[in-house]
């Protein structure tokens, strides 16, 4: 159609990463995926709020939410599930996340803030 139309690049990826969760995992997947990311944002705020949490862990926790904000906004047009490395990263961001405030519960249920 590119070159019919005169033009010499056609995008390879055009989908919505979006749009294909809702397409693929349905009304429950595209849930799923809200309830993930409000929750991992709201673990995210959390370390980078709490006040004893280290100057490193804060550091962590403010370049995995960027990361993640970067990721989100580029999946709109850029990026889908299929590709074994965008899924790698996004985990590896998560993981990152979760496992800091996972380390800021357990040192408030300790009492140390």
């Amino acid at each position: 159609i590119g070159l019919l139309s005169g033009v010499p690049y056609v995008p390879d990826q055009p989908e919505n990463g979006y749009l294909k969760i809702l397409y693929e995992g349905g009304i429950f997947g595209a849930l799923a995926t809200l309830i993930l990311i409000g929750d991992s944002l709201r673990r995210a705020i959390r370390v980078i709020r709490w006040h004893p949490v280290t100057s490193h862990a804060r550091t962590e926790g403010i370049a995995a939410l960027a990361g993640l904000v970067t990721f989100g906004i580029t999946f709109i047009t850029l990026f889908t599930w299929t590709d074994s490395r965008i899924s790698a990263l996004f985990t590896m961001l998560i993981a990152v996340v979760w496992w800091r405030s996972l380390q800021v519960e357990q040192r408030r249920q300790a009492g140390q803030g």
